[in-house]
């Protein structure tokens, strides 16, 4: 077994033994690896061990995957973990079902393990962001709005996240969501989804572990320059300049 290149623990649940053995394979190099072979066994690990992140099938004995992510994202101490689910289940209904529930994302088999590395650890570095700080949010007495803020924030470093998928989450038409969406906060749904991932990114500016194009992959923008632009629009200044203001403030108050 190699020596993993990361502290971080991944939990594997998955009842198929072959499949499984070759999803340990291709991530034991870079994190420590656990397994359950259904979501029951899934639950006591999780519990003894509190992984980084849960990788789980959905058709499983005993419990399966669906019951898993509703069993976590209900406990307290573990609903913070990200969970990627693993499905032959293509179907839009089935992924909408895991997104209500609350998973962080779907990888329909099969699939290339190093995309499946990828999505770890972008999940992973998400996470740790968000525990550290949260992008800012408004309207939080609104429970329409802190259900959208929800939706887009399990998704904000999803390119392909659009207004159809949020409106489909929260069993509305784009029409209807765009009609509610101007009527509560002003905007339009997709000015919306864009100043959610802008006032994110503004957010991970403030870690100088992030460079430019990450901060605009982590908050859901497939072009550097396109983000540049629209965060040049929104605040007045390029992230460069303000990522240097938020570090160098940083640093100041180290100082003082």
């Amino acid at each position: 077994m190699y020596k993993s290149l990361s502290p971080k623990t991944i939990l594997v649940v998955e009842d198929n033994e072959r499949l499984r053995a070759n999803i340990i394979s291709a991530l034991e190099f870079y994190f420590h690896v656990t397994f359950a072979q259904n979501g029951a066994e899934g639950i006591k690990q999780a519990k003894s061990i509190k992984p980084d992140l849960v990788i789980t099938d959905i058709i499983m004995p005993e419990m399966n995957g669906y019951e898993l992510l509703q069993f976590l994202k209900k406990d307290a101490d573990l609903k913070h973990i990200p969970v990627i689910m693993l499905t032959a289940l293509g179907a839009d209904e089935d992924i909408i079902k895991g997104w209500d529930i609350g998973a962080d994302e779907y990888m329909v088999k099969p699939f290339k393990m190093n995309l499946l590395i990828s999505r770890i650890q972008n999940l992973i570095k998400k996470n740790s962001f968000l525990g550290a700080a949260q992008p800012p949010i408004i309207k939080r007495e609104d429970p329409f709005m802190e259900q959208i803020n929800s939706k887009i924030n399990n998704h904000v470093d999803d390119i392909n996240f659009a207004v159809i998928h949020l409106a489909d989450s929260l069993n509305l038409t784009s029409t209807q969501l765009n009609r509610r969406l101007k009527r509560i906060a002003g905007q339009n749904t997709i000015t919306y989804i864009k100043n959610f991932r802008l006032d994110f990114a503004n957010q991970l500016l403030k870690f100088r572990s992030y460079n430019i194009t990450e901060v605009a992959r982590l908050s859901g923008f497939s072009s550097s320059s396109y983000f540049i632009k629209q965060y040049k629009l929104k605040f007045g200044k390029s992230p460069k300049q303000n990522r240097n203001k938020y570090t160098n403030n940083v640093e100041l108050s180290q100082i003082l």
